[in-house]
């Protein structure tokens, strides 16, 4: 299993592997229950839109790596960092 860390900030964030600090290209995030789902391009930013205001869970996956659900309170108020072991 690897670790990466993230900051999420309103509706978008990079992932980066955070012992390489190398950007994560291909990871998964989703709004659970909805296919509102985007991968992360080669910059490993994410940009997952339409997420309704409120408490609302984040999954988030990669190959090789452990697969994260987070609440998060919409618009969010400051960015957050997320670590995934």
């Amino acid at each position: 299993m690897g670790i990466y860390r993230t900051y999420f900030d309103k509706n978008n964030t990079i992932v980066k592997d955070s012992q390489s600090k190398e950007p994560l290209i291909g990871v998964i995030a989703g709004l659970k229950g909805t296919g509102n789902a985007v991968v992360s391009n080669e910059g490993g930013e994410i940009i997952l839109a339409n997420i309704p205001s409120g408490r609302q869970i984040i999954q988030f996956s990669y190959l090789g790596y452990r697969t994260l659900e987070l609440e998060f309170d919409f618009p969010l108020s400051q960015p957050v960092e997320v670590v995934f072991l």
